[in-house]
Parts: C-alpha cells; sequence; structure tokens
C-alpha cells in the first residue's frame, strides 16, 4: 500500500505532499491541474520509469532539479524510494527500510554491475517491475478500454503476465540450460549427440557401401597376390640356380678384363722402352760422330797453340824494339845542336847518327807498328780457333760421357742395341694385332702373370658353357617388374585391408554411439515432453492455468456487469488456438464486442479491470490506479460505477488487499459515496495546488 507520495519541482508541482490510508482516494480536478503527474511520480519513484518524452521533462520548468519520494508498505514492512534528477540528466536514487523510526539504508543507485539496483531490488520487494505494474495497478487515462482493444495475442501476454507464465518460462529456460548442458557433455565426451543422429545412420550407411565395395576388391588382390607369388617364386628358383653360372660369367669377364688391362700396361711400358731406346740409339749415333774428330782437333790444337807461342815472342821482340826506339825519341828531343855544337860538351859536330833523328826514329816506329798490326790480327785469329777447338773438344767429352753412361763404345755396341730395338718393336707389333684380333691366349708367352690369366680364363669358360647371359638379365628384369607389380599389389591389399579394418572399426564406433545417442534422444524427449506439458506456455499446465483463471475472471467480470445494468450480462474468456477470445451474451444472443457501444465497451473493460485486480489481490502493492475510468459512460452507468468502487473498497477493508485511487473530473458522481480521501487538484501560475477534504 502506498502510504505518502512527495513531488519537488516534478512536472507542474513545485512541492505536493500526499498520504494514503485504506479504501477509496478520489483525485479530482480539471485537465492539466496535475492529476495524472501522479501516476509517472509513483512509476519514477519506484522504477525510474514514466511515460513522458525524456527524464530532463520530468523537472519543472525553470527549476535545475526535481526529486520524488514514496513511503509504501508490503508483507508488514514500510519503505521509502527516492529518486532525484538534475538537468544534465544524472539520476541520484536510493532505497531505506523504516522500522520504528530507525532506517536501513538497503541500496543506493543503479550500479548493476556491482550488484546496486534499487529497481532490482523493489521489482523483488514489490513481485512485480514496471510493466507489470501497469497492467495491474495502473490504468491511465484513455487506456481503460485498451485490454479488450488489444489483439488476442497481446490479451495473451496480459494474462500470462498476470498468472506469472514467466514462471514458466524462467522453467522452461532452465530446462533448455539443462538440456543443452546435457548435449554439449554427450558431445565433449562423444563428438555427438541425439541431433547427430541422422547423420551418424547416414555415414553408417556410406561406410556401409565402402565395405560392400572394398570386399570384393580385397578378394581380387588376393588371388591376383597368389598368382603373381607363384609366377615369381618359379623365376626365383631359375635365378638361383643360374646365379653361380652368373657369378663365373662375371668373373671370366673380370679375369679377361685383367688380362686385357695388363697387357695394355705391358705394350704401354715396352713403348716406352721401345722410344727411350730409340732415343738413345739416335743419341748415341750423334755422339760417335764426335768422337772421329777427336784426333784431328787434338792435332789442330797443339800445332796452333805452337804458332800462337811464335806469335807472342814476335810481338814481344818487337815491342821491345819499339820501347827502344820510344826511348831514343825522348833524348832526341833533349838533344838540339846549337850551332852544329854539342849542348853538353859544346863540340863540333859535324852529322849525327841516324838513331838520334827524330824522323828517322818515328819511321821506325811506324814499321814497327805495322808488323805488330798484323801480329795481333794473327794472334787473334789463332785464339779464336782455340776457343773453338776447345769447345768442340768439351762436346766431345760430354759426346764420352753419354756413350759410357750408355755403355757404347762402339759401332759394334750400337748395331747390338739396334737389333734389340728391332726385337722389341716386333713383339710390341705381334701383340698389338693380337690384342686387336682378340686373340688372348697368344698373350700366354708374354709372362708367367699372362700365362696364368689365361689358364684361369680356360677353366671358366669351360665352367659357363650354356650359359645364356641374354636369358638370364631378361630373366632377372621380369623377375623385378613382377616383384614391383607385386609390391603394388601388396601396397593395394594392405591399404584395402587396412580401409577395410577401418570401416569395420568405424561401424562399431558407430553402432555404439548410435546405441548411446538413441538413448540420449529417449532422455531428450522425455525432457521435451516434459518441458511441453508442464513448462511450455502452450502446455496442459499452462493452458490449464489459464483456463481456470479465465474462468474465474470471466464470472467475477460478469458479476461487476450485472450491477453496471448493461445490454451485456455476462462474459466469456476463452482460449482458442493459442489467442484469447471475449464472447459477449446477452439474455439471448450472443454479442460481438465491436457492435457495442463505446460505453458498453468501457463497461467491458471496467468488469474486467476489477475482476483480474479483484482475483489477483492487486500484487504486494495492494493498489489501484485508475485514471479518468468513467469517460465514454453515461451518468447511469458512471452511478454503477462507483457503487463498485464503494463495494470493492469496502470489501477490502477488512483485509490488508487494495487500496482505490481514482482520478476524475466528474467529482459529482462520488457526492454520496464512501470515500475515505479527496484530493483535489488546481492549477495556478506557480503549478499545481493541492487540498484534501
Amino acid at each position: 500500500m502506498i502510504q505518502a507520495i512527495e513531488l519537488n519541482n516534478f512536472l507542474s508541482h513545485s512541492f505536493t505532499k500526499l498520504k494514503f490510508d485504506k479504501g477509496l482516494t478520489i483525485f479530482i480536478g480539471h485537465n492539466g491541474s496535475g492529476k495524472s503527474s501522479i501516476i509517472d511520480a509513483i512509476t519514477f519513484a519506484l522504477f525510474g520509469k514514466h511515460v513522458r518524452k525524456s527524464n530532463k521533462s520530468l523537472i519543472k520548468k525553470g527549476c535545475n532539479q526535481a526529486y520524488v519520494k514514496i513511503q509504501f508498505s508490503t508483507n508488514r514492512k514500510t519503505y521509502e524510494a527516492i529518486r532525484k534528477i538534475d538537468r544534465n540528466g544524472e539520476m541520484y536514487s536510493h532505497l531505506i527500510e523504516i522500522n520504528e523510526n530507525e532506517e536501513l539504508l538497503l541500496v543506493s543507485g543503479e550500479r548493476k554491475q556491482f550488484g546496486e539496483s534499487m529497481t532490482k531490488q523493489i521489482e523483488s520487494i514489490l513481485g512485480m517491475g514496471f510493466t507489470k505494474l501497469k497492467i495491474t495497478s495502473i490504468v491511465q487515462q484513455g487506456e481503460l478500454n485498451a485490454i479488450i482493444k488489444s489483439k488476442p495475442k497481446e490479451f495473451k501476454e496480459i494474462i500470462n503476465s498476470l498468472i506469472g507464465i514467466n514462471k514458466l518460462d524462467i522453467a522452461s529456460s532452465a530446462m533448455r540450460i539443462i538440456k543443452k548442458k546435457f548435449r554439449e557433455s554427450v558431445q565433449n565426451s562423444n563428438g555427438y549427440d541425439d541431433t547427430h543422429i541422422n547423420i551418424l545412420s547416414k555415414k553408417k550407411e556410406d561406410v556401409n557401401n565402402i565395405i560392400k565395395t572394398i570386399t570384393p576388391l580385397k578378394k581380387s588382390l588376393i588371388d591376383k597376390k597368389l598368382l603373381y607369388d607363384t609366377y615369381i617364386q618359379k623365376i626365383q628358383t631359375t635365378i638361383e640356380n643360374e646365379t653361380y653360372k652368373m657369378t663365373k660369367f662375371q668373373e671370366l669377364k673380370s679375369r679377361k678384363s685383367e688380362l686385357i688391362n695388363y697387357v695394355n700396361t705391358f705394350l704401354t711400358s715396352t713403348k716406352e722402352r721401345i722410344y727411350e731406346k730409340e732415343q738413345k740409339l739416335k743419341i748415341c749415333n750423334e755422339q760417335l760422330k764426335q768422337l772421329n774428330n777427336k784426333t784431328k782437333i787434338e792435332f789442330d790444337m797443339k800445332n796452333n797453340k805452337r804458332i800462337l807461342g811464335k806469335i807472342i815472342t814476335k810481338m814481344n821482340e818487337f815491342q821491345y824494339k819499339e820501347n827502344i826506339f820510344n826511348e831514343h825519341m825522348m833524348l832526341t828531343k833533349k838533344l838540339k845542336l846549337n850551332n852544329n855544337q854539342c849542348p853538353i860538351c859544346y863540340s863540333t859536330i859535324k852529322k849525327l847518327n841516324p838513331l838520334f833523328h827524330e824522323k828517322y826514329i818515328k819511321y821506325e816506329i811506324y814499321k814497327i807498328n805495322n808488323v805488330m798490326n798484323i801480329l795481333h790480327t794473327k794472334k787473334l785469329e789463332y785464339e779464336k780457333i782455340n776457343r773453338t777447338n776447345e769447345m768442340e773438344l768439351q762436346n766431345i767429352m760430354k759426346a764420352e760421357a753419354i756413350l759410357s753412361a750408355h755403355s757404347i763404345r762402339s759401332y759394334k755396341d750400337m748395331n747390338q742395341m739396334q737389333e734389340e730395338y728391332n726385337t722389341y718393336q716386333k713383339n710390341i707389333n705381334k701383340i698389338t694385332h693380337d690384342l686387336k684380333s682378340n686373340k688372348l691366349f697368344e698373350m700366354a708367352s708374354i709372362d708367367f702373370h699372362t700365362r696364368d690369366l689365361c689358364i684361369k680364363i680356360r677353366e671358366l669358360e669351360q665352367q659357363v658353357q650354356m650359359f645364356d647371359f641374354e636369358r638370364f638379365s631378361v630373366l632377372k628384369k621380369e623377375f623385378k617388374k613382377k616383384q614391383s607389380l607385386l609390391n603394388e599389389i601388396n601396397q593395394e591389399l594392405g591399404a584395402t585391408i587396412s580401409k577395410l579394418n577401418n570401416a569395420n572399426k568405424e561401424i562399431n564406433e558407430i553402432n555404439n554411439l548410435l546405441l548411446e545417442l538413441n538413448f540420449v534422444k529417449k532422455y531428450i524427449n522425455m525432457i521435451d515432453t516434459m518441458h511441453d506439458k508442464i513448462f511450455n506456455r502452450e502446455g496442459v499446465v499452462a493452458t490449464s492455468l489459464r483456463s481456470w483463471v479465465l474462468n474465474m475472471i470471466s464470472r467475477k467480470a460478469s458479476d461487476y456487469l450485472s450491477l453496471l445494468n448493461i445490454n451485456v450480462n455476462r462474459i466469456e474468456i476463452s482460449e482458442k488456438t493459442h489467442e484469447m477470445s471475449i464472447t459477449c451474451y446477452s439474455k439471448n444472443d450472443v454479442l460481438e464486442i465491436d457492435s457495442l457501444s463505446g460505453g458498453e465497451q468501457v463497461s467491458i473493460a471496467i468488469a474486467l479491470r476489477l475482476s483480474i485486480m479483484n482475483m489477483l489481490g492487486i500484487s504486494n502493492l495492494n493498489c489501484v490506479i485508475l485514471d479518468e475510468p468513467t469517460m465514454y459512460l453515461d451518468e447511469e452507468r458512471r452511478k454503477s460505477l462507483v457503487d463498485i468502487f464503494s463495494q470493492l473498497s469496502e470489501t477490502t477493508k477488512l483485509k490488508e488487499s487494495m487500496q482505490l485511487i481514482i482520478i476524475t473530473h466528474d467529482s459529482e458522481i462520488f457526492e454520496n459515496a464512501d470515500i475515505d480521501t479527496i484530493y483535489k487538484f488546481s492549477k495556478d501560475s506557480n503549478g499545481s495546488n493541492v487540498t484534501s477534504f
């Protein structure tokens, strides 16, 4: 029950404080005097909701802030809710519990992230929110007959909301969560849930088809494998029998190759020796030719040495003469006659010795120089001849050393070497010819090693008689080819067997899964059945509950209609095909609501509202507010409605169930009614004024 409400700068109210008691309270006044603002104040204080455009529009013009304070009681407890709002849109709120003058702050603000929500706390205390309050406890102006004008589905939602069908929704949601978690648990465990049964069945069918396809393929591969195994075994036996001969055949090739290589090596080394002898013969032949000149060169050198000695002796003699003449020349230059007198003894000299005549001396020296030049030229010629002979002699000595190194002393030795060379050359030519002609056994005469090799080759040739290397090679290639094909068959067979085993394993796994998932599906179906019959809005429980409630509402509404004295004396609310329908009855006929007058429709709406309010006990707030409920009613029906309000108020005074607040401008219809409180609303330049009487 609402005990008091206080408005400060709220809409048209500067400051208004109203107190309420049980029973009937009337708000009277002209339109625009601020009566309906009380409804916005109540819903704003409780839930922060209203029907105005914005929160800022709640603040009285010219003011910076507004607040609403409401005091209400329920379940023997008293609470006070306060909400403030300023021009910035900031809202402040707190809820207080009042116990014998002691105030306990329950919650402050709307910090939902911290679990602090005044609106949520009030919803918990009252057992309803803003939407349900508007349906059950507050009928604003012009909305009275909305209950019968609403669409069938909307009317059904109103009934669902009134009877708490949302509790079934909560249970239904919980059931869905349980089912979802159960499915998730099954899927986390198995990778599948009951929704995958068809998929698994199709997968099982696909795997069975694979098995049907693979099984004959497996048999075909096994038969082919046995055929190849038999054939390969036969080839392998033949190859094993021929392998010994093949080994000897390979050894024979190796021995022949060894013999050929050895002979080629022998030829190479022999050719090298022949070449050496050829070069040796050439060199020694030239050296022997030089030895023939040795005696002549030695004689020439001896004779030239003797002649050169004579030339040197003559040159020395002439040199001596020249020296004497040079001395005489010096004396001649000193002995100058002065008047034919000797410069030393001053004796008269008639004629000088020619040896002291300068001209004579020069002439003699000139002759000596000519002879000396001739002798010197001869000397150079003989010295050159001697040097040439010495060089030739040195070459002869080298030739002697070379011949000595090759043990050649004469042409006899040279002839013997030539014969050896010819023999080597003949042998080389024969071996080369035999080698080109592939006459391997002719090589046995070369040395002991070639003889042994030829003997071994003959033995091996006898051992490999009748061995066909080409046939053996073809057989091995055939064996290798068939073995490769057999490997491919084995791989394909292995893959097929593995695939078949995996398919059979997958079938077993799918069968086990299907067995478990069918059990899960059965359990889920039980949950769905329980959900559909008990927790579904259209289930048996909800339908039965609505049917019972609709029957009770219909009966009580019909009782109210009998007091209003209209053409409709009974109504029946029924649920058909998930929708609600209202049927009106006169004494003899069924009437359509749309065919009724406006006043009759309002009367039915009021009867339905009162029936719903009476039946449901109005909620924990125990308060009903009707804004202009007599609109569209004639005078007689208005008085009947007042009588209903009076009766309803009187019956509820004995129990704490209903508080009626009527907002109207028809004050005259309440003159003889049993009214507990009347508030008169008026308006002046300062806003709304409220007085009680």
